[in-house]
């Protein structure tokens, strides 16, 4: 900021304000001591407190004793004490992001949960604990899941997060995908029948016979084949998914490794098939998707009624409508091979165990990323249960805002000597917060000194919402005291048991 100018017309009030300058420089020694002084109470309290900055400051001075003493120079332990306390200024800013960015997905699962949410938090922490995947990631997918569970209840929805993060934790931003398959597959053969483990199992073997190389893509699009073919197929709906993916399945292949063209293709043919055989007035409708292509596949005439009638239109086109065509007639290649996929898809949690089984045992590479989430996942906690951390970064952020605002009468001059004895405290480990309230009102009582001027009145307005910043911050740390903010299980979301 610019340097404030004042333009003064006869020498008494030339020497008035170089006189309050002279007394400004006198007493910054006194404000200093001041500050020190509100820092060793902050200090004491923070030793009751693992971690604090106060305990890493006199960890540090013990360590710079013994090194002096020992055979390195003085300016190289000083050195490493200051990198010390620079990393522990880093932790305290690391902690207040992970929180920031921690709190927007709680938002969303509290605004889609609702009185729900609090209860979620220590089960989200437990999928945490037992995969190792971000906990930012979790709970952005039990958001979703909670939004998108359909006919389920919320605690399947969980379970289901839990089955994704297992199957993909190399890959979190996979897991809603994979949520999201679970839960439609879990909806198709009704609520309460399938498991998510079955469910993701059942997707795995499609994908597996697909031969796809991109397996969440393809779940994406299988998903809702499955479940148009539970639809179609009321009295039986596992049938009916299992027939519908098969079809899918059977179509996917060169040209369509992901299944994207399969899927609309196969639930427009599966739609084209049940409309003309509710239309039918003289045979039965065997109901089932195979029944129905049996039927076609043994009558002639039936087949060309089917296929005159528009049956082959739509989106069916390429090498798809081909294989639906050669579908359609008996001891094709394309019957024989759509019977042999059925016979590979299983609405079983086998697939799913296998894969997860080997998910951290497969390859060295994967061995050390199990390493590497685990080793993540333990500095993540360690941050997210200790607040206070974070509330000390946010705290330097409030007092610097505060401190760079109030310029006072002399301008970036004025502030620059209110900054440096808090940024030289905060440096060497005194409580941000303590300090940072000392520093403020140190301001504040400098700007009121001599009567305040009227640009200087919105300066003291900030300086007192900051301090309401810092005495939030006190409250909420101290709270923290008697519980973490992230919670805890003792039990990880259970599996279940079913098909």
């Amino acid at each position: 900021m610019a340097v404030k100018q004042t333009f003064v017309g006869d020498a008494s009030k030339l020497n008035a304000e170089l006189d309050r300058v002279q007394r400004g420089y006198a007493k910054l020694e006194e404000k200093l001591q001041r500050l020190t002084s509100e820092s060793e109470k902050s200090q004491q309290a923070g030793e009751r407190q693992a971690q604090s900055m106060g305990t890493a400051a006199e960890d540090a001075v013990l360590k710079l004793g013994r090194v002096v003493t020992g055979y390195m120079s003085v300016s190289t332990a000083i050195s490493g004490v200051t990198d010390a306390m620079a990393k522990q200024l880093e932790l305290q800013d690391r902690t207040l992001d992970r929180h920031t960015a921690l709190a927007v997905q709680q938002q969303a699962l509290l605004l889609n949960a609702g009185a729900q949410m609090p209860g979620l938090l220590p089960q989200i922490s437990a999928i945490q604990a037992e995969t190792n995947v971000p906990l930012e990631q979790l709970t952005a997918a039990t958001s979703f899941a909670v939004s998108s569970k359909g006919e389920e209840t919320t605690q399947r929805a969980l379970q289901a997060v839990a089955a994704s993060a297992r199957l993909t934790p190399n890959r979190p931003e996979d897991i809603p995908v994979f949520t999201q398959v679970a839960l439609q597959m879990m909806n198709a053969a009704g609520p309460g029948v399938l498991s998510p483990e079955a469910a993701l199992g059942f997707a795995q073997s499609a994908a597996a016979r697909a031969s796809t190389p991109e397996a969440a893509q393809f779940f994406t699009n299988v998903a809702p084949v499955a479940f148009a073919g539970a639809i179609q197929d009321p009295t039986n709906r596992q049938r009916g998914m299992l027939e519908a993916a098969s079809l899918m399945t059977m179509f996917t292949g060169r040209g369509d490794p992901e299944g994207t063209i399969s899927s609309s293709a196969t639930i427009n043919y599966m739609g084209k098939i049940a409309e003309f055989f509710q239309t039918q007035e003289t045979i039965a409708d065997p109901v089932s998707l195979f029944g129905r292509l049996e039927a076609l596949q043994q009558d002639e005439t039936l087949r060309q009624a089917f296929i005159a009638g528009g049956g082959l239109k739509g989106k069916l086109a390429g090498k798809v409508r081909t294989q639906a065509v050669n579908l359609l007639t008996p001891d094709s290649a394309e019957a024989a091979s759509l019977l042999a996929i059925r016979g590979d898809l299983a609405l079983s949690p086998a697939a799913y165990d296998e894969r997860v089984g080997l998910m951290a045992t497969a390859s060295p590479a994967l061995q050390m990323s199990a390493r590497q989430r685990e080793s993540a996942a333990a500095a993540e906690m360690y941050m997210l249960r200790h607040p206070e951390l974070g509330a000390q970064g946010l705290a330097r952020q409030a007092v610097e805002e505060g401190l760079a605002g109030a310029t006072g009468f002399w301008g970036a001059i004025d502030a620059q000597l209110e900054r440096w004895p808090y940024r030289f405290l905060t440096s060497v480990g005194a409580d941000p917060i303590a300090t940072g309230e000392a520093a403020l009102r140190s301001r504040r009582m400098s700007l009121e000194m001599g009567g305040v001027q009227p640009d200087e009145r919105d300066q003291i307005r900030l300086l007192n919402r900051q301090l309401q910043v810092l005495e939030g911050l006190r409250e909420m740390v101290s709270s923290a005291q008697s519980g973490s903010m992230v919670g805890a299980a003792n039990e990880h979301p259970t599996r279940h048991n079913e098909n």
